[in-house]
């Protein structure tokens, strides 16, 4: 749950590698911002205000300390991500592109706006979520 590795070259010794994971999930800046009017969005786009903790912090606007909004996989899913690998990607566009204009007569992961058709609607909601997620696991 909101895990993410990051690999850092050591310093003294260019040739070691050491493999460093964080859990974004407690960082001590996730709803512990302040609320601006102007400011609804994060960097990417993302929604702010999103509640990423059990106690209150910060003002109780929920926002995040800093550029990126915490999105964490319990709070954050998008269902063009029809492969179900955390990330909206080519290999999505090709199952849609798999099923274009294919009929629909029972619910479809691909059908991404649920209208029972593989339709442009459904890829401008794939566009729209271009490369987002939570990234894989």
């Amino acid at each position: 749950m909101g895990r993410e590795q990051a690999t850092f070259l050591l310093t003294h010794n260019l040739s070691m590698r050491t493999t460093v994971t964080f859990d974004f999930s407690t960082s001590p800046c996730i709803d512990a911002g302040a609320y601006i009017a102007s400011v609804s969005t994060d960097y990417w786009g993302d929604p702010r205000g999103l509640d990423g903790t059990v106690e209150p912090r910060g003002d109780g606007s929920n926002y995040d300390i800093g550029a990126d909004e915490f999105l964490g996989k319990e709070l954050f899913h998008l269902g063009s991500d029809i492969d179900g690998t955390g990330w909206v990607d080519a290999v999505d566009l090709l199952r849609l592109r798999d099923q274009w204009k294919a009929p629909v007569s029972e619910p479809s992961e691909i059908d991404l706006n649920g209208d029972d058709r593989i339709d442009s609607t459904d890829l401008d909601i794939l566009i729209r979520d271009w490369h987002r997620g939570t990234g894989p696991g």
